[in-house]
């Protein structure tokens, strides 16, 4: 029993890295310089002097991406310009930092860029009172984890507005399906236990009237 338990909590370990493998490639909506490309591990560390935010095409509509060709999120559980993402959190979300005042490109609104004080004394970049994030598995020009429900909260990309893009990500809808097998192979698994207890005492029973 423990043994089938612990394969079906990797299992959903697994379909939850993977909720966030579904790429969606964006192109730019004006032109921009050659894009940085940060591995997951050094991602955080993308902090310039002024970093610029940039509008770009996507799927989900025109969303907000860094100068470094990587789409910002923002997270549901912060409920203020106070990050709430730390630890493992900030691991697979590392914080947009900013050495000094950033930049907003054409289509963005300069007056909702901002900067709020991390726990270690970094500056993580803030737009429309919302502090923002990288996701440790994108790669530049791809979304990865829209709309993915980690660590505590709703991971979305940004509007030009400072609001969440709550458009449904391919991370959700795999979320959910790979939830609701489990759960109907937990079920299933529970029924046939209890139909073999039932057929193991009524032939026990027989046996004692015999």
């Amino acid at each position: 029993m423990h043994k089938w338990w612990y394969a079906v909590a990797s299992m959903g370990a697994s379909v939850l890295v993977a909720a966030c493998g579904s790429s969606t490639k964006t192109t730019a909506a004006s032109g921009s310089r050659a894009p940085v490309t940060p591995t997951p591990s050094n991602a955080s560390a993308v902090s310039e002097a002024a970093p610029a935010l940039a509008l770009r095409r996507s799927q989900y509509g025109r969303v907000i991406f860094a100068t470094n060709n990587r789409v910002v999120y923002m997270f549901g559980a912060d409920h203020s310009t106070t990050s709430t993402c730390y630890g493992v959190c900030a691991t697979a979300w590392p914080p947009l930092l900013a050495k000094g005042t950033p930049a907003a490109a054409a289509g963005l609104n300069a007056g909702l860029l901002g900067r709020t004080r991390r726990r270690d004394g970094s500056m993580q970049v803030t737009y429309g009172g919302h502090p923002l994030y990288y996701y440790s598995g994108d790669a530049p020009g791809k979304i990865m984890c829209q709309a993915a429900n980690m660590h505590g909260g709703f991971w979305y990309v940004v509007n030009a507005d400072g609001s969440a893009n709550k458009a449904k990500g391919h991370g959700t809808m795999m979320m959910g399906q790979g939830k609701m097998k489990a759960h109907g192979k937990m079920k299933a698994r529970g029924k046939m236990k209890a139909h073999g207890k039932m057929k193991a005492r009524g032939k026990m029973k027989a046996q004692g009237k015999m």
